[in-house]
């Protein structure tokens, strides 16, 4: 998962990444907590947080995964895809979803 901050090296991630350069961050402080939020869910046992400024350039923000492997995500019959996303009133701005 790459955000705007990207990651440095460590054990998990031994290449680390500069980011993308974006306004996004993905995750809360590693050092503080897990970085998955656990309490406020749509189902499952986990959510991925993001946080966002596009009020500085480059005026977006976005989040990227890319496997090194590509998934085949019908292979054992998925037909659907859906994301849930959760937002305060005052950043209750157009969304958009992405998938390559």
């Amino acid at each position: 998962m790459v955000d705007g901050l990207g990651f440095s090296e460590d054990e998990n991630f031994p290449n680390g990444n500069p980011g993308n350069g974006s306004g996004a961050i993905c995750g809360y402080d590693p050092s503080v907590a897990d970085i998955m939020e656990k309490t406020i869910l749509h189902g499952g046992k986990q959510a991925m947080p993001v946080e966002y400024n596009n009020v500085n350039p480059p005026y977006y923000s976005e989040v990227e995964r890319t496997w090194d492997t590509p998934q085949d995500w019908t292979a054992h019959g998925a037909e659907i895809l859906r994301l849930f996303f959760r937002a305060t009133r005052s950043a209750s701005r157009r969304r958009r979803v992405s998938l390559r």
